[in-house]
């Protein structure tokens, strides 16, 4: 009697997993997916706004003005990703109407304001984060100061810097990029300290 009990018991015990005719499986293991880098090699035009943040004008030991105001224009440029490194090279080409502020009293400035235009050629190295690039950069670039009523100003200089882009979509990039440039050939004595902040936007082919 008591071997009968312990096998109706058994019995009763293990009719759920044969209730269906097959014992139940375990969950499988969530997949990981790992996300893909985005891919920089490409050609890009686009468009930027740069505003001056700082200026340092000088003749020697005499500052003689400030400038304020932004610079918008194109530029255009090629990436080639070799993975996590990006290499790659950009021209742009800025023009604007910049206020002169802080005049030194020693000077004679004929104009409240003085159109500018600025060259860059330049190359880049960034990181590959994904959908954003990290990257510094560096080049030649030449500056125009132009009064109106008296000869313009030009110099060749050099400028650094760094900034990030972001991809937004297949064939849309936004950035934003602060620099550094510096001019001491001009005709004169004259020496020009440049910070700019830019905002841009690229398409990509």
């Amino acid at each position: 009697m008591f071997r009968f009990a312990l096998s109706a018991v058994a019995l009763l015990i293990a009719a759920p997993a044969f209730a269906g005719g097959v014992a139940p499986q375990p969950a499988p293991p969530p997949v990981i997916v790992p996300i893909a880098d985005e891919d920089w090699t490409e050609f890009y035009i686009g468009g930027q706004v740069d505003l001056v943040a700082s200026t340092d004008i000088t003749v020697g030991p005499l500052d003689l003005y400030d400038l304020e105001g932004h610079l918008a224009g194109v530029f255009a440029g090629y990436r080639y990703d070799f993975g996590d490194i990006v290499v790659g090279a950009e021209i742009d080409y800025m023009v604007g109407t910049l206020d002169v502020t802080n005049i030194n009293t020693q000077i004679l400035v004929v104009s409240p304001t003085v159109d500018m235009t600025l060259l860059r050629v330049g190359g880049e190295v960034g990181f590959d984060t994904g959908p954003a690039l990290i990257y510094g950069t560096a080049g030649f670039a030449q500056i125009s100061f132009d009064f109106g009523a008296t000869p313009a100003n030009e110099s060749d200089g050099y400028f650094f810097g760094a900034g990030v882009d972001y991809r937004v979509s297949e064939s849309v990039i936004i950035g934003a990029e602060v620099l550094q440039h510096s001019f001491s050939d001009f005709s004169s004595a004259l020496e020009v300290e440049m910070t700019t902040v830019g905002l841009n936007v690229a398409f990509t082919f």
